[in-house]
């Protein structure tokens, strides 16, 4: 089996929610760790910027894992509507006479699923690039780590200041940013 088919991603469907009430929580980000529940994440986005609802509303995106061309990947949006407000009515959040409006989105390999050889499945694809001087792989998909936005966006500006000032890119040093063994959540859980 070729290492680049053996590495898999979980895709992800958005549902948003335009919301008539100025907010639903005081948090921007709640994680829903219940199976039962078709969400893992609900964000307020106006958490982040009062800019993002208009006056006196709010809005809320949840993030709901999937896979290609699965059932919920595939589901109508009426019904992933429905679904998710049930859902979250259940959690306590019970907005299904306050919704406005609402539209999905998705985003296919967003997250790396990991495998017990993905490591060396990994490596054979990075020493197959090694020979492409002028190819550095950034964000999620190019090393195949879970990280966060801001190494992503670090990672490319890493990668972009190399190619930039005519150095050979540094592509270890991109791919080794902010090692998974160093992050505040895993010292606190191994701690």
């Amino acid at each position: 089996m070729s290492s680049a088919i053996a590495l898999k991603f979980r895709s992800v469907r958005f549902l948003n929610i335009l919301i008539d009430q100025p907010d639903i929580s005081d948090n921007a980000w709640m994680y829903v760790s219940e199976e039962k529940y078709i969400m893992t994440r609900i964000q307020e986005p106006k958490r982040l910027s009062p800019f993002s609802a208009p006056e006196g509303k709010t809005s809320v995106m949840l993030e709901i894992p999937c896979n290609e061309n699965d059932e919920t990947r595939n589901c109508p949006k009426e019904s992933l509507s429905k679904r998710c407000l049930a859902d979250l009515k259940e959690l306590g959040i019970d907005i299904q006479d306050k919704a406005i409006d609402y539209f999905t989105t998705s985003a296919i390999r967003v997250y790396p699923v990991y495998s017990l050889d993905y490591k060396m499945h990994r490596q054979k694809l990075f020493d197959f690039l090694d020979c492409y001087e002028n190819l550095i792989t950034c964000g999620r998909q190019g090393p195949f780590r879970y990280v966060f936005m801001d190494t992503d966006m670090e990672n490319g500006t890493a990668a972009a200041q190399d190619i930039i000032s005519d150095n050979l890119p540094k592509k270890g040093d991109v791919h080794l940013m902010h090692p998974e063994r160093k992050l505040l959540e895993v010292a606190s859980v191994t701690a």
